[in-house]
């Protein structure tokens, strides 16, 4: 990394002195015209000349800051660095959160199977309860009504077979 940075501000400062020699060279040289230029018009172009050329050192050394191929592979470390450890917590966090989610399901599904026992259980006594009156009706003794049905019933079943044979004697006669 240093041999390369050497070898970076050794071509800089190069072309730093042929930038300025040229605008040395520039003053003393005369060189032949097709056109005829005014003084103005000349003297504005060789100003201008020479701001680009004083200008181009500058440039060149704010260039000079700039990251080399090195400080680019640093940086491109650093950031693939800090991705995986992004990536590490986020994984971290997720799994954390998985647990928890997994933990609020099994505590949700043990009330749901507590609830189900629970619900099993006053069925059973519900339907206990209700055989147990079924069996004290049946058991109790019968009220008035039901003896008066009882009779009635008695009655014609006896009465039934000897009403149906007078009935067919009198059509038969």
């Amino acid at each position: 990394m240093n041999l390369q940075s050497e070898q970076y501000k050794k071509i800089i400062n190069d072309l730093v002195e042929r930038n300025g020699d040229d605008t040395d060279t520039l003053d003393e040289e005369t060189r032949p015209c097709m056109v005829t230029v005014r003084r103005e018009q000349w003297d504005a172009m060789k100003s201008l000349l020479q701001r680009v050329i004083q200008f181009q050192p500058t440039q060149l050394k704010a260039l000079g800051g700039l990251a080399t191929r090195a400080d680019l592979t640093d940086l491109l470390e650093q950031q693939k660095e800090s991705a995986i450890y992004e990536m590490q917590e986020s994984a971290k966090t997720m799994i954390d959160q998985c647990r928890t989610l997994t933990t609020k399901t099994e505590n949700i599904e043990l009330s749901y199977q507590n609830q189900l026992s629970q619900d099993g259980k006053n069925r059973e006594k519900f339907l206990m309860d209700l055989e147990k009156k079924f069996e004290d009706r049946l058991n109790c003794p019968m009220t008035k009504r039901q003896k008066n049905w009882n009779r009635f019933k008695l009655a014609a079943m006896i009465l039934y077979p000897w009403l149906s044979a007078l009935a067919l004697w009198l059509l038969l006669r």
